[in-house]
């Protein structure tokens, strides 16, 4: 089964190598709202170009891809993405299918700004077409806390206010801080009885939180309702009007190494459930820095998931 993004990407080196006889750009869709367009440059190198009103703001190119903003004289922006190395075609066509899919529901007052964000996410990729995509452990944690973005944190506290607060892949000790309060969030298997700490400030803290465990069962694409990493993030990406929001969500993916890459539709899961446990006071079994005799700096743990049954939060 060929997945619609692959199909898109299979489409776009069609058109490509179509264009590339005639040596003419063609609109790409007819039905989106922007005049995205493809074809052959001056120099016969693949281009990608989008024709819109919009500010004038300076893009920075590559060593693979050359970028181009240009004033019209319609006083339209024509801004273009020209592959200097042909080799890197497959990744390319990626980033246009990126470029054209994610701008459908981009207001047009946004739309250079937003193009900004996304092309220096993509820069990474073109230093390093080689760019490693995250292992499975990575990815299954990385799910287990946008699963808890999207269905607890939003309903509670609001897009803005929850992507914001949400600092796991900033480094800080604790997976979301907001208001009074802070979520520590882990991800195991239906058939796992224990869950890793991996610091001491993960659960400690003087305001009350929660340890929230994300339970997953692995399946495949063609399960109803599954979960795939690249899946989740298009439905958080689409909740998020705000374009400044938007860079703030793909900068935080950004520090934690994905870019969209059509390996993450391997790896696909079903929500069991999301069990939240109250961390209120010292009764909870957790290491405090307090406990530590002198001279050990830091120590991590695992939870007996079975012990802490007392402290679920009924929903």
């Amino acid at each position: 089964m060929i997945s619609m993004r692959r199909k898109n990407r299979l489409d776009l080196s069609e058109k490509f190598e179509k264009e590339k006889i005639s040596k003419t750009y063609r609109r790409f869709d007819e039905i989106h709202k922007f005049d995205w367009f493809i074809g052959y440059n001056e120099e016969e190198k693949k281009s990608l170009v989008v024709v819109t009103n919009g500010e004038f703001i300076k893009f920075e190119s590559t060593k693979i891809i050359n970028v181009k903003l240009e004033k019209r004289i319609d006083n339209k922006i024509s801004l273009s993405f020209n592959l200097i190395d042909d080799k890197y075609s497959d990744i390319f066509y990626k980033f246009c299918e990126d470029m054209i899919e994610n701008t459908r529901d981009i207001e047009e007052s946004n739309i250079i700004q937003f193009l900004l964000m996304r092309w220096n996410m993509w820069r990474l990729a073109f230093k390093n077409s080689n760019q490693r995509i995250l292992n499975e452990k990575e990815i299954k944690g990385l799910i287990g806390e946008l699963i808890f973005l999207n269905q607890y944190m939003f309903e509670n506290y609001g897009i803005e206010k929850s992507i914001k607060s949400w600092q796991g892949p900033l480094n800080f000790h604790k997976d979301y801080e907001i208001e009074n309060t802070w979520y520590e969030v882990k991800t195991t298997s239906s058939n796992t009885m224990t869950v890793s700490i991996s610091s001491i400030e993960q659960l400690e803290s003087n305001c009350i939180g929660e340890l929230d465990i994300v339970i997953l069962e692995q399946t495949n694409e063609v399960v109803e309702e599954n979960i795939s990493l690249n899946k989740l993030i298009s439905i958080i990406n689409n909740k998020i009007m705000d374009i400044d929001l938007k860079r703030i969500f793909w900068s935080k993916l950004d520090n934690l190494g994905y870019l969209y890459d059509d390996e993450y539709d391997r790896y696909n899961y079903r929500l069991i459930k999301i069990n939240r446990y109250m961390i209120e006071d010292n009764s909870f079994p957790r290491i405090l820095r307090s406990e530590l005799k002198e001279g050990i700096i830091n120590v991590s743990y695992e939870i007996d998931i079975r012990n802490i049954e007392r402290y679920l939060i009924k929903e």
